[in-house]
């Protein structure tokens, strides 16, 4: 990986989710040109089982695909929080509770068309922000700050890991 770009910060949690992102470009520019990858990720997507789980009381590829595109709906609407100079602080969600109560929906075509529509959202959202925007922070409610251009890069980084796991532990061929 490269340097990363000036304004990046984010609580080390997220650490993971921004090293599997090259910082070779722009975030803003990462979400864009993301959604062709992604595009070729959901034609791969439309061939597996959703109802697969690689072991007892692990999630199904629908679940996996469920919580990406709920964390990916948080992440942005941070995000928007952070652009509009929002001064309430930004809460943490319990990935396994949404998980939980998400029920399960197993219809490939609608979620995948979910999965790359809320993408695209994302990358609309961040084309629209503000250019006196774009190095604002919000805070967590515990106190540890995170740039925008850093949920950007965790957004793109949150996929790549969870792609990651579908391919090494699901068994999806990418």
């Amino acid at each position: 990986m490269n340097k990363p770009l000036a304004g990046i910060d984010f609580p080390v949690f997220f650490k993971g989710y921004v090293d599997q992102v090259p910082y070779t470009k722009h975030p803003f520019s990462l979400l864009q040109e993301s959604l062709s990858s992604l595009k070729n990720d959901v034609k791969v997507l439309s061939e597996v089982d959703f109802s697969y789980a690689y072991g007892v009381g692990k999630w199904t590829i629908a679940q996996v695909l469920r919580h990406c595109i709920d964390t990916e709906r948080i992440f942005s609407y941070r995000s928007l929080c952070i652009a509009r100079k929002e001064s309430n602080p930004i809460i943490r969600f319990d990935e396994n509770g949404y998980a939980d109560t998400a029920g399960v929906l197993h219809d490939r075509t609608l979620l995948l068309e979910e999965l790359y529509t809320v993408r695209k959202s994302s990358a609309l959202l961040f084309n629209s922000i503000n250019e006196s925007n774009k190095d604002s922070k919000g805070n967590f409610e515990n106190g540890d700050t995170i740039s925008i251009i850093s949920m950007a890069y965790i957004i793109v980084g949150h996929w790549y890991h969870h792609k990651n796991i579908l391919q090494s532990r699901y068994g999806v061929a990418f």
